[in-house]
């Protein structure tokens, strides 16, 4: 129960983490789904299947990158 707890209430280190990483990593902040909160994440979720913004991320960065 905790960790379903944890998933529908993040706590302060996991919020500052996100917004860290937003601050950090500008691939995070070209979608939405880094800025919604944990309700939108939950309720999008629900109505459908959303690509998680890291592994998009990385294949965005390994097809960019110079070769």
């Amino acid at each position: 129960m905790t960790f379903v707890a944890r998933r529908i209430v993040p706590g302060a280190e996991v919020l500052a983490d996100r917004k860290f990483a937003l601050a950090v990593d500008p691939g995070l902040a070209s979608g939405d789904w880094g800025s919604l909160s944990q309700g939108r994440r939950i309720l999008r979720a629900l109505r459908a299947r959303t690509p998680r913004p890291w592994p998009l991320h990385n294949v965005r960065e390994a097809v960019a990158a110079p070769r």
